[in-house]
C-alpha cells in the first residue's frame, strides 16, 4: 500500500491525541478506534499509531492483555483472583524474555497517566506485580518515559494508605507534571508524596492542585526550583477560611524560590504575603523574567495589599483578579495599580464571587486600561458595570489589537445587537461574549458593512427579543454571517436558551456549506473554461498556418 509522506500521517495522528481527563469517554473511544484502524493499515504505520494509542492511559491493565496474548489456548499467565479482601494478582509462570521486551516496549510509549482511586487496589497492586514480573529493581521505573501524572482521589472512601505505598513504580526521572484532584482525607498524603518525589531527585516543572487547603501544602509545592507552572485551586465553599499566619513559607517565597516560574494561580486569603519577622523583605516577581500569567484570588484587602506592596513584573502579559469579598474595594485603585505594576499586561480578567457585593465598574475606573492600545483581551465576570450601547463601541475601538472581549454572568441589561456592526470592524477579534437584544438583526440589514473581522466564536450570554419565525431566524443567521464571515461557532450559556442557539448555529453552518458548494462550482466552471480555451488554441493556430501557406 502506498502511504505517502509519513509526516502527513504524523500530522493526522496528532489530531487524535487523547487528553485525560478532559476528553469525554465517548470521544476517547472514537479516538482509540481510529488509531487502531490506522495501526492495521500497514506495518509502516503500526509503530506510529501505537505510540499515539498508548501515549495517554488511565490503567495498566492493557499491559496484562499484551502479556496474556502470547499464551496458548486462551490461558491467562497473569490473572487477578478475587477474595474477601478484594483480590490479588497471580503470575502462573515467569515471563519469557520476549514477553518482557514486548510489555516493556508498550510501557515505554506511555507519556501521560491518569489514576482514579475509585478503581481500587486491583489497579495499584498491578503496578508492583508488573515491576516484579518484568524484573525491574526498585530504582527502575515501570513507565520509563512518563511525563505527566494525574491523581484523582475524589469519590474514594479509602484513606491515604490505599494509594501512597503503591506509587513508587510510577516515580520516573522523566516526570515533569503532577496534578492532584483531592479531598480533605488525602491532603496529608499529597504532602508526603511531594516529599517522596523530591527524595527521588525528580524535578517537577508543573504542579496543579484542586482540593482543600492545608498549612504545609505551599511549602511542599516549593520543593522544586525548576517550577514553571503552579496552580493552587483551593476548594473553600462551606469551609471557614483559616489564615495560616504561622506558615513557614509566604506568597513572596513563591517568587523568590521559583526563578523559572511562567504561570501562577494562588489564593491570597490563606498564606501570608511576607514573613512578618522580615519586614524589609520585598516580593521579587521580577526575579522570574519568564512570568507570563498570574491568577490571584482574595478579599479586597488582600488584593490591594498584594498590588500596593510592590508586587511587580516586567514580563507579565495575562492577569486574572478574582474578588471573593468586596468590602472596601476601590476599582480605580486596583486597576491603576495593576496597570503600573504590570506594564506589559495585554489580557485582563476581572471576576467576582456571586454575592460578594462588588461595586459597579465605571469607565473611569479602567481609564488606565483603556489607554493601553496593546490590550488583546478584556473580560468581566459577575461584575455590575456601566457598559451600554452608547459607550461599548468606543471602549473596544480603543484597543485596536483586541482579540477577545466578554461580559459574563450579566443579568442587568441587554446590549443592542447593532453594536455588533461596529464591533465587526475590529481587525483581530476572534472571541466575543455578550448579552444581546437580537430584535434588530431579525430583519435584513439596511446596508452591508465591509468587514474582514476574523471572529470565530460568538457566545450569547443571554438574549432577548429573538425572532421566532423561520424567516426571522434565517435573516438573523445571515446577518451574523455578513458581520463575521469567518464565524465557526455561536452558542448560549443559559440552558433554556441553548436550543435556540443550537438552531442558529446549524443555520450558520448551512450557509457556510452553501458558500463552499458555490465556490467549488465556480472554480470547476473556470477550470472547464480554461481547458476548453487550451484545446481550441492549436486548432486556431493550424487554421492560421494553412491560410498563410
Amino acid at each position: 500500500m502506498i502511504l505517502g509522506n509519513l509526516d502527513v500521517w504524523t500530522e493526522i495522528l496528532s489530531h487524535l491525541h487523547i487528553y485525560l481527563p478532559l476528553d469525554q469517554k465517548e470521544v476517547i473511544g472514537e479516538k482509540r478506534r481510529a488509531l487502531l484502524c490506522v495501526a492495521l493499515l500497514s506495518p509502516t504505520l503500526t509503530g506510529l499509531a501505537l505510540e499515539h494509542l498508548w501515549r495517554s492511559m488511565a490503567s495498566l491493565e492493557p499491559v496484562r492483555l499484551v502479556i496474556n496474548s502470547s499464551c496458548a489456548g486462551g490461558q491467562e499467565q497473569l490473572r487477578f483472583l478475587q477474595d474477601n479482601q478484594g483480590g490479588y494478582w497471580v503470575l502462573q509462570e515467569p515471563l519469557s524474555q520476549e514477553q518482557r521486551i514486548r510489555a516493556s516496549g508498550y510501557l515505554s510509549h506511555i507519556h501521560n497517566f491518569h489514576f482514579q482511586l475509585t478503581t481500587g487496589t486491583r489497579e495499584t497492586s498491578l503496578w508492583s506485580m508488573l515491576s516484579v514480573s518484568l524484573g525491574l529493581s526498585g530504582t527502575v521505573p515501570l513507565i520509563p518515559n512518563l511525563k505527566s501524572l494525574s491523581l484523582d482521589f475524589r469519590g474514594s472512601n479509602g484513606g491515604v494508605a490505599t494509594w501512597l505505598h503503591s506509587m513508587t513504580p510510577l516515580m520516573s526521572p522523566s516526570l515533569g507534571q503532577v496534578s492532584y484532584m483531592t479531598t480533605l482525607a488525602h491532603a496529608g498524603g499529597v504532602e508526603v508524596f511531594q516529599a517522596m518525589l523530591k527524595s527521588q531527585s525528580i524535578e517537577l516543572s508543573s504542579l496543579y492542585y484542586h482540593g482543600p487547603p492545608s498549612p504545609r501544602l505551599l511549602e511542599c509545592f516549593l520543593f522544586f526550583n525548576g517550577l514553571e507552572s503552579l496552580t493552587l485551586d483551593f476548594i473553600l465553599q462551606g469551609m471557614s477560611i483559616q489564615r495560616y499566619t504561622q506558615s513557614a513559607v509566604t506568597i513572596a517565597d513563591i517568587f523568590d524560590q521559583s526563578p523559572h516560574l511562567k504561570a501562577l494561580r494562588v489564593d491570597l486569603r490563606l498564606f501570608p504575603l511576607r514573613d512578618p519577622v522580615s519586614l524589609g523583605k520585598r516580593m521579587k516577581v521580577d526575579a522570574s523574567p519568564a512570568l507570563r500569567s498570574l491568577h490571584v484570588t482574595g478579599d479586597a484587602s488582600d488584593l490591594h495589599s498584594f498590588l500596593l506592596d510592590g508586587v511587580t513584573s516586567s514580563s507579565l502579559s495575562t492577569l486574572t483578579i478574582f474578588i471573593a469579598q468586596a468590602s472596601e474595594l476601590v476599582w480605580k485603585s486596583l486597576c491603576d495599580r495593576a496597570s503600573v505594576n504590570f506594564p506589559k499586561m495585554r489580557n485582563l480578567t476581572l471576576q467576582a464571587q456571586p454575592g460578594s457585593g462588588v461595586p459597579q465598574l465605571l469607565l473611569q475606573d479602567i481609564s488606565s486600561i483603556i489607554s493601553r492600545a496593546t490590550m488583546q483581551s478584556f473580560q468581566i465576570d459577575t461584575i455590575p458595570h456601566c457598559l451600554a450601547d452608547a459607550n461599548i463601541t468606543g471602549l473596544v475601538s480603543s484597543w485596536p489589537e483586541l482579540k477577545s472581549f466578554a461580559i459574563l454572568n450579566d443579568y442587568s441589561s441587554f446590549l443592542s445587537a447593532k453594536v455588533l456592526i461596529e464591533i465587526s470592524q475590529l481587525p483581530h477579534l476572534q472571541y466575543l461574549a455578550l448579552p444581546l437584544d437580537l430584535s434588530q438583526l431579525g430583519t435584513p440589514l439596511l446596508y452591508t458593512p465591509h468587514t474582514d473581522c476574523p471572529l470565530q466564536e460568538l457566545k450569547v450570554i443571554r438574549y432577548s427579543a429573538a425572532p421566532t419565525t423561520l424567516d426571522g431566524k434565517i435573516d438573523l443567521a445571515r446577518n451574523i454571517l455578513m458581520l463575521f464571515p469567518a464565524i465557526e461557532s455561536i452558542s448560549g450559556v443559559e440552558a433554556s436558551q441553548n436550543a435556540y442557539m443550537g438552531e442558529l448555529h446549524k443555520l450558520i453552518r448551512a450557509f457556510h456549506s452553501v458558500v463552499a458548494i458555490q465556490t467549488h462550482r465556480t472554480a470547476s466552471r473556470h477550470r472547464v473554461l480554461k481547458e476548453d480555451k487550451q484545446m481550441k488554441r492549436p486548432k486556431i493556430g493550424e487554421e492560421i498556418g494553412v491560410a498563410q501557406g
